[in-house]
């Protein structure tokens, strides 16, 4: 004899999951029936000049600084003649620390994808029943179609809201469950949805992000340490002399002036 209705624990069991594992239930529901594949989804948005321009300089400059910090702090900090050997000992490899650690962070935020939502079965689906229509049509056009992003449904940790660009579930601002806020963001510029955002940043080209924020205070960290580090030999150096063994210490500068027009040389 066939049951009328499934067993209890064939109900119970699916609900239990949803509950222990927390957006699973968001994303059941559009697994089932008929379903557009990721590969049919049309291709994420392009990024434009300013992507790369900008990452572009921001290697050429941490390039450029990181060289002439340690070529400085090297020849600076060298030749016997010079006072506080102990100390000098350390300034080189202190600089090309510093120097390592900014390359470093700076490659993995240009490079490092920090906290951008992937398409994925776990972040497409289920797809708003306005954006599947659209898509079934081929018609999807968000400057017609759409002026804005789909909301999510009340109380989810997923599904907050829907972008209309990258077609992916972005969590919710504020967590319902724990409350803790982690903004969602589409950048103009990136052209991918990240979480966790907190600014585009010009300079690196990339939007500093929860994923990176520490490399992104550790670079700038790390400028500041190089110029002190190379302060401190230029300091030894100068205080030395010219390094020909004469007693006492001077340093010689030559400061132009346009309106004295003149040379004054202080010993």
């Amino acid at each position: 004899m066939i049951p009328d209705s499934p067993p209890l624990w064939c109900r119970l069991v699916p609900s239990a999951i949803a509950w222990l594992i927390p957006g699973q239930g968001d994303y059941s529901q559009g697994l089932s029936g008929e379903q557009i594949e990721l590969k049919d989804l049309p291709a994420l948005p392009p990024r434009g000049t300013l992507y790369w321009s900008q990452a572009v300089t921001a290697l050429s400059v941490i390039g450029v600084l990181c060289a002439a910090l340690v070529a400085g702090t090297c020849s600076l900090s060298t030749g016997e003649a010079l006072p506080l050997p102990q100390v000098r000992a350390y300034l080189a490899p202190l600089v090309k620390l510093w120097a390592g650690i900014a390359i470093v962070c700076t490659a993995y935020i240009i490079f490092g994808g920090a906290s951008e939502v992937p398409r994925s079965v776990k972040t497409c689906y289920p797809i708003p029943d306005e954006v599947k229509r659209a898509l079934q049509s081929g018609m999807l056009d968000e400057s017609t179609l759409f002026t804005r992003n789909i909301p999510g449904s009340e109380g989810s940790r997923t599904c907050g809201s829907y972008c209309v660009r990258c077609l992916v579930w972005r969590p919710p601002t504020r967590d319902p469950v724990t409350h803790a806020l982690c903004k969602s963001h589409h950048c103009s510029i990136c052209q991918r949805c990240v979480t966790g955002f907190d600014h585009h940043c010009d300079f690196f080209g990339r939007c500093i992000v929860s994923g990176n924020m520490i490399c992104f205070g550790l670079t700038i960290s790390m400028l500041y340490a190089g110029l002190l580090t190379a302060g401190a030999a230029f300091c030894i150096w100068a205080g030395a002399g010219q390094g020909d063994g004469a007693p006492g210490a001077y340093t010689r500068v030559a400061l132009e002036s346009k309106a004295a027009q003149g040379s004054f040389l202080v010993t």
